[in-house]
């Protein structure tokens, strides 16, 4: 399967849930790239911010079992699939500023000045 990149946002109403919640996300250590916590001292609440690549099946487990978990919502967002293009003799890339314009067929060059004249009225 193809791997993706991925958020999922972790939400801990339980601080006592802390400790589950790390253990649960340290046995997915493979796929979590970054991670983030913001505890709100003035609040009952916590935050958690993982930036995640593995793949789907991955990520929603990780996902999964954090909002299985009493005091905690977990969500998750993943890239969408790559598209599928054509290959590339057919696609050529787009050419870049520096490189020279292209020949047209009859002459010219694709980088020739429009020139338009003042309208009358």
């Amino acid at each position: 399967m193809e791997k993706r990149i991925g958020t999922i946002t972790v939400l801990l109403s339980d601080r006592a849930a802390a400790a589950h919640v790390n253990e649960v996300i340290s046995g997915h250590s493979g796929i979590v790239l970054a991670r983030q916590g913001l505890p709100f001292h003035d609040r009952p609440v916590a935050v958690i911010s993982l930036i995640v690549e593995g793949e789907v099946n991955e990520i929603n487990s990780l996902s999964g079992q954090l909002g299985k978990i009493q005091g905690v919502t977990a969500k998750a967002v993943v890239t969408p699939p790559a598209p599928i293009s054509p290959p590339l003799k057919d696609n050529p890339p787009a050419p870049l500023k520096d490189d020279p314009p292209a020949p047209l067929k009859g002459g010219g060059t694709t980088n020739k000045l429009l020139t338009t004249k003042p309208l009358n009225h």
